[in-house]
């Protein structure tokens, strides 16, 4: 509504004129636009986005504190246009000013590269973005959002690492496995074949032997994997004595690994109801990574404990070569190996770990660490006990 004073040639009013316009399609146009904008904001923050503009003419910002947060800055910090290009890795310089050029041209931003800024931390981001032109069509403005793909990256090199590790953990023992077959082979093609000493005939069995479980450990570890990641990972259940199953793990690694003492304390008798031979896996990798990440001291040390009313806890404790503080829950993540010279000499897929802890979860339990670099391991595996065994 507007009101309109009607005013006599001696200033008098005399009357008011009312003017009444229908504004329903632009006040609804204008709720649209306020509810668009609010489902973006949420849209932006529930992705874990920041958003931000760029006036190209003066290089000033207007930002979201997750933006400036991603590019290492602090949430009080104003920020320009030239403090953004000062972060990004000298490497990918080029790759940022290539999607610039085109993007003046095309109006459409997306770049990926690495960044650091001034909280010293490396990320790799993607930005994408829009240009919008003046009258003479000249960019004059940017509206974008970026996104952390930092854990996207480092998955994928470590998936990249893992396939070239397995197609030599699974090459060495088939390489092995051919060598010895082929010495044996030759052996026999010889006209005496009495010759043949006993003693290397069954020496080379031995080895083939060894490799054939090395091999069918690898593919198992593989297809457990595959399993897990599709949710076909099955488990039955029965009742059964842990104190039996860990002392029985133990005994059969020893058959096999003469140099390494285990010993097994057991301070609290436990009968849980599980998959036998799934939790067998678990303490068989966690046992055997004792082993491997120990050459020095050979001395393993097994503990079952009462952990708290209603729960058991198996510790398998090194001194080995301990692992980094900042690696305790990484180390059960998919692929993952810890970076370090004195990691790396060992084989590995990266992938025993994270299929332990899957079984152990699935069992309503949990599996911890606790570990200082050269200073040894303890992995603590917690599994609940039943109250009463039910028939």
């Amino acid at each position: 509504f507007i009101y309109q004073p009607l005013r006599e040639p001696d200033g008098t009013i005399t009357g008011i004129m009312v003017v009444a316009s229908d504004v329903t399609p632009q006040v609804l146009a204008k709720n649209d636009i306020a509810e668009a904008e609010e489902n973006s904001r949420l849209a932006i923050e529930a992705a874990d986005l920041g958003s931000y503009t760029i006036d190209l003419e003066t290089g000033m910002m207007n930002t979201t504190d997750r933006f400036v947060e991603l590019f290492g800055f602090k949430p009080s910090d104003q920020i320009m246009h030239k403090d953004i290009i000062n972060t990004i890795h000298p490497d990918f310089a080029d790759i940022r000013q290539k999607a610039h050029d085109e993007a003046a041209i095309t109006g459409f931003l997306s770049y990926e590269a690495k960044f650091s800024g001034p909280d010293k931390k490396t990320r790799w981001l993607k930005l994408s973005g829009k240009f919008f032109f003046n009258n003479e069509k000249k960019p004059i403005r940017v509206l974008g959002i970026a996104m952390d793909t930092t854990e996207q990256r480092e998955l994928q090199q470590r998936k990249d690492d893992f396939i070239r590790m397995a197609s030599h953990e699974l090459k060495t023992p088939v390489t092995s496995i051919k060598g010895y077959v082929q010495l044996l082979l030759s052996m026999m093609d010889k006209k005496d074949q009495a010759t043949i000493p006993t003693a290397i005939v069954q020496s080379s069995l031995l080895s083939v032997d060894k490799q054939v479980l090395k091999l069918t450990r690898l593919m198992s570890e593989l297809l457990d994997l595959s399993r897990i990641e599709s949710g076909k990972l099955d488990l039955s259940n029965e009742f059964f004595g842990l104190n039996e199953l860990v002392a029985d793990v133990a005994q059969d690694i020893l058959y096999t690994n003469t140099k390494h003492k285990i010993s097994v304390t057991h301070d609290f008798d436990a009968v849980i109801c599980g998959d036998k031979d799934r939790l067998a896996q678990v303490f068989i990798n966690v046992i055997n990574n004792a082993i491997k990440y120990s050459p020095t001291i050979e001395e393993v040390e097994i503990r079952i404990y009462e952990e708290s009313n209603g729960y058991v806890a198996v510790s398998v404790k090194d001194y080995g070569i301990g692992i980094a503080e900042a690696n305790h829950d990484r180390i059960f993540e998919r692929f993952f190996r810890a970076e370090g010279k004195s990691e790396q000499t060992y084989p590995g897929f990266g992938i025993g770990l994270f299929i332990a802890k899957d079984i152990i979860e699935r069992h309503h339990g949990s599996i911890r660490v606790n570990s200082e670099k050269d200073k040894g391991s303890e992995f603590i595996i917690v599994l609940p006990v039943p109250a009463k065994k039910i028939n």
